[in-house]
């Protein structure tokens, strides 16, 4: 009889052993805040565990999307070791550190996607278009890495650029001009031209009836205007090459600090772009580093974030990729 409550008691110490081991293993975890580009794969590698285990400690699915500034639970294999000690005196709470949202990059993200071929794997995917399974399985909500010939799957982002059209403000209605040549509006820099096509015939309406106005046209630049001459810059420095005057005199030079962005823009059409202050949206600038060139057009400033303080701009990692630039942080001079 002795024997049986030996053995009860004991069963009844291992298993609240086992359940405290796990809740202690549960509060062996780090908070990390999620950054623009990472994901739950290269998470995992960095703390060394698996997405598996992220995902389960932090209660998420195949349709959880991570968000920047987003703290995620990371499990860690560290053992621990019960130690007695005394309770520390209460300190006065910390103030909690300001996340400065990021603004908006007048940019808009639209989805890439690919149709799958027979035979292919996720893994195989991942790799050809330079991204992980995980992020391919939270962008298709998928609930495993089975994929079927046919099935067209998100594989990337691409950057669409708005085009720096500025306000045009309510058009008015032309008047008749009497004897008078055209009229011409002279666009200012950075506006759209509008046109009058109010002709320079005399106008005499009919007795009973108001003149019909005439109608006004607007037209609208989309890019700025092509400069053939630097064609043949094209090849070495990118699509907007074609725009950028490389006989200019009168250019201004910055140089300093610069950093990488991630997009899935300019692998195949070379177009390449940056973040930087002080220049209008829309421009095109020279860029200059490790001894190499491109043309670059500028997407909007730089976020108003720590990592961001000294940088003079940063780079799409497609130009960077041409620039022979495998650093987080380089040295650029930049012609605008």
């Amino acid at each position: 009889m002795l024997s049986s409550h030996k053995t009860y008691f004991l069963s009844c110490f291992i298993v609240a052993s086992f359940w405290a081991n796990i809740a202690s293993a549960q509060n062996q975890a780090v908070v990390h805040n999620i950054k623009q580009g990472e994901t739950l794969s290269a998470l995992a590698k960095q703390y060394n565990t698996t997405v598996g285990d992220i995902m389960r400690l932090n209660g998420m699915n195949s349709k959880s999307q991570l968000q920047i500034g987003q703290g995620v639970k990371i499990p860690t294999n560290t053992k621990t070791t019960t130690v007695v000690v005394e309770a520390p005196k209460p300190e006065p709470a910390k103030p909690q550190p300001v996340v400065v949202k990021q603004p908006e990059i007048s940019a808009t993200v639209t989805d890439v996607t690919y149709q799958v071929l027979k035979g292919q794997s996720l893994y195989g995917i991942a790799k050809q278009f330079k991204t992980t399974e995980a992020q391919i399985i939270a962008w298709n909500n998928l609930p495993n890495n089975q994929l079927k010939a046919g099935q067209t799957i998100i594989v990337g982002k691409e950057v669409l650029e708005k085009g720096a059209i500025p306000v045009t403000p309510k058009l008015q209605v032309a008047k008749p001009i009497e004897n008078m040549p055209p009229v011409t509006q002279q666009p200012s820099k950075n506006e759209t031209l509008t046109v009058l096509n109010a002709g320079s015939a005399k106008v005499t309406p009919p007795a009973e009836t108001k003149p019909t106005p005439t109608p006004v046209k607007e037209v609208i630049k989309t890019e700025p205007a092509l400069i053939p001459a630097s064609a043949k810059y094209v090849e070495s420095e990118g699509f907007f090459a074609n725009y950028f005057n490389h006989k200019d005199r009168n250019l201004s030079t910055a140089a300093g600090d610069a950093a990488i962005f991630k997009t899935t823009s300019g692998w195949t059409d070379k177009k390449y772009y940056v973040l930087m202050n002080d220049v209008n949206q829309g421009d095109i600038i020279r860029l200059t580093a490790n001894n190499k060139t491109i043309c670059a057009k500028v997407l909007g400033p730089l976020p108003e974030i720590k990592e961001d303080n000294g940088l003079l701009l940063r780079v799409s990692n497609a130009a960077a990729a041409v620039l022979g630039i495998g650093d987080t942080k380089f040295s650029v001079t930049v012609n605008y």
